[in-house]
C-alpha cells in the first residue's frame, strides 16, 4: 500500500492511495474470491488532543475477484516401446497447470490405425476416463510438492503385423468435466518393438522311398514377426540309420517379416534299408537373440521291396508208380521280414506232401526243404507217357493278405517205362506119337514206351 501515511490533510482535502496484491512470481494466482479490509487512522495533534478530539478510524473493505484458469500438460513424452500385438500398459501423468481444482475428462482420439486397440482399463474396452479434484500447482506455493500431478495409465494392443521401430501416436483430449471445455490435448507417441517369431510347416511328414532312390524334400519356414531375422539350420539326424539326411540349404538363412523360406533335405537310402523301420532327422529352426527354437520331423518310409527267390531243379524226371523226393531253398533278398506260405501244387493233382507250408523268413534269411509227389502208375485216369510233361507249380504267399508275391514252375517228365506181358501161354502141353502142337501167345506191351521184342523159344 503506497504511500503507508498521508500527512497534512486539511478539511475536504483528497489524497490517493494504491494497494499493489503480489500473486507467485512463476505462475496464476489462485483463483477464487480475496477480501481485503483498508483502514485509515487519523494521527491527532497536540493541539487535537488538548482539545479533546477523538480519532476515529474509517474501514473500507476491498474484494478482488481471481477468476479461474483452466491449464492441463503431460510429462515430455519419449516414444513409449509396445509389444506387437500384445496388450502393454503406458502410465502416463497430468498435471494441473491452471489455477483452481479441476476434475478433468480424458478422451482417446481415433488416430491409431487399424487393428490397433487403446483403452484406459485392462479389463475391458474403456476410451474415455476421468481425474477428480486435481489440485492446481499454486495450491500449496510456495512447495514443491507434486500433489498438483494424478498419474493414469493405457493399455494399448498393436496390429500383430505392425512393422517394428514404426511410431504411431495417441492422442488424448483433456477437457473440463465441469463444463466439456478443451483444455489440452496430449500427443503420446507408441514404438512398436521388435518381435521374432516364426512357424515351420509341416511340422512332420514321411516321405516314401526306395533304395536307389535320392529324394529332395522340403520344410517352410515363416517369418511371422515383424522385424527381419537371422535363422540357424541343423539336422538331429541321430535315427537315421541306413537313410542318409543331407542339409541343401545354407545353414543360416535372413527371412524378412511376413515371408517365407525353403529349406530343402536330400534324403537317400542304402542298399541296406529295410521296409518297416523307422528312419528319422529332425529340422531344428532357432533365432538366438530371441531364444526362438522350432522343429519339423522328417521320417523316411522305405518301400517294400519282395526279393523272394526260389530255387528248384529246371525239371525232374519221374517214373510212374513211384514217389518224388524234390528239394527246394527259398531266399528273402528283399527289405522286410516276411511272413508266407508255401503252396505246392502238380499238374492233374497229383498228391504233394507238404505242399502247404507256413514261414517267416527275415531279411536274406535262406530256408531249405524237401517235398514228395506220389506220381500215379500206369494204367490209370491218366496214359503217362514217356516224355509226358506236368507241371509243378510254386506259389508263395503273403501269410495275412493272401497276395501272391512269387510264382515259381518246374516240370515233371515221365520217362520210359519198359513193361511186357505175355498172356495164354500154357503151362503144360501133352502130345501123342505123331502129333504136332502150336502154341498161341498174346504178348502184350504194358509200358508207356514203343518197344521192339525179340522172341526166342528153346526146348
Amino acid at each position: 500500500l503506497k504511500p503507508p501515511a498521508v500527512p497534512g490533510m486539511n478539511p475536504g482535502h483528497t489524497s490517493s492511495a494504491v494497494m499493489t496484491l503480489q500473486g507467485p512470481a512463476d505462475d496464476y494466482p489462485m483463483s477464487g474470491t480475496l477480501t481485503l479490509p483498508v483502514t485509515a487512522t487519523p494521527t491527532l495533534g497536540g493541539v487535537h488532543q488538548g482539545s479533546n478530539v477523538l480519532a476515529s478510524a474509517i474501514t473500507q473493505t476491498l474484494t478482488l475477484v481471481v477468476p479461474p484458469v483452466l491449464g492441463a500438460e503431460g510429462q515430455d513424452y519419449a516414444p513409449f516401446d509396445v509389444m506387437v500385438g500384445e496388450e502393454t500398459e503406458v502410465p502416463l501423468s497430468l498435471n494441473n497447470t491452471g489455477n483452481n481444482m479441476t476434475s478433468y475428462s480424458l478422451v482417446m482420439m481415433n488416430t491409431l490405425p487399424a487393428n490397433w486397440v487403446a483403452s484406459f482399463s485392462n479389463t475391458s474396452l474403456m476410451p474415455s476416463t476421468t481425474l477428480l479434484s486435481v489440485p492446481a500447482d499454486v495450491a500449496d506455493y510456495p512447495s514443491d510438492a507434486l500433489v498438483h500431478m494424478r498419474n493414469f495409465s493405457t493399455y494399448v494392443t498393436t496390429d500383430p503385423d505392425a512393422p517394428a521401430n514404426s511410431i504411431e501416436y495417441l492422442q488424448i483430449q483433456v477437457l473440463d468435466l465441469a463444463s466439456g471445455a478443451v483444455v489440452t490435448q496430449l500427443d503420446i507417441p507408441i514404438r512398436v518393438g521388435e518381435k521374432v517369431n516364426a512357424l515351420v510347416h509341416p511340422t512332420s511328414q514321411m516321405v516314401n522311398l526306395s533304395v536307389g532312390d535320392s529324394i529332395t524334400t522340403s520344410v517352410v519356414v515363416s517369418n511371422i514377426g515383424n522385424t527381419p531375422a537371422t535363422f540357424n539350420l541343423w539336422l538331429d539326424d541321430s535315427n537315421r540309420g541306413e537313410l542318409t539326411f543331407q542339409l541343401e540349404t545354407p545353414g543360416v538363412i535372413q527371412i524378412g517379416a511376413g515371408y517365407d523360406e525353403t529349406v530343402r533335405i536330400r534324403m537317400t537310402p542304402s542298399s541296406e534299408a529295410l521296409a518297416a523301420t523307422v528312419y528319422s532327422a529332425t529340422l531344428w529352426v532357432s533365432n538366438a537373440d530371441s531364444g526362438l527354437n522350432l522343429s519339423a520331423d522328417i521320417i523316411g518310409n522305405i518301400s517294400e521291396e519282395h526279393g523272394i527267390i526260389l530255387d528248384t531243379p529246371l525239371s525232374l524226371g519221374v517214373i510212374p508208380g513211384t514217389t518224388q523226393e524234390v528239394n527246394f531253398t527259398l531266399t528273402n533278398n528283399g527289405n522286410l521280414v516276411e511272413d508266407i506260405i508255401l503252396e505246392t501244387t502238380v499238374a492233374e493233382n497229383w498228391t504233394v506232401t507238404s505242399a502247404y507250408v507256413p514261414l517267416n523268413l527275415g531279411v536274406d534269411e535262406a530256408y531249405s526243404d524237401t517235398f514228395s509227389v506220389a506220381v500215379p502208375p500206369l494204367g490209370g485216369d491218366e496214359d503217362l507217357l514217356n516224355g509226358e510233361i506236368y507241371p509243378v507249380t510254386m506259389r508263395i504267399l503273403n501269410a495275412t493278405t493272401d497276395e501272391v508275391l512269387k510264382i515259381h514252375t518246374f516240370d515233371f517228365i515221365v520217362n520210359p517205362l519198359f513193361m511186357v506181358e505175355v498172356d495164354e501161354w500154357p503151362t503144360t502141353m501133352e502130345y501123342h506119337r505123331g502129333t504136332q502142337r502150336t502154341w498161341d501167345v498174346m504178348v502184350t506191351n504194358t509200358g508207356n514206351a514203343d518197344v521192339t521184342v525179340n522172341v526166342s523159344y528153346s526146348l
